[in-house]
């Protein structure tokens, strides 16, 4: 899902902080990066639930 290059540095990372998740989000600007795209992630599920309910109400 992510280029190589992203996913060398996320295990870069991980490893730099002995696998510590909270490296990601222990800045304001990387949490709310981070908070910014589960919301675009929720909506676009959403959104997809939402048009698949008037697709089946149509039949």
């Amino acid at each position: 899902m992510l280029g190589p290059e992203a996913e060398l540095a996320f295990r870069q990372s991980l490893m730099l902080s002995n696998n510590n998740l909270s490296i990601f989000i222990d800045r304001p600007i990387s949490a709310g990066i981070l908070g910014a795209i589960v919301i675009i992630v929720l909506f676009s599920i959403y959104s997809r639930m939402k048009q698949r309910r008037k697709v089946l109400a149509m039949r």
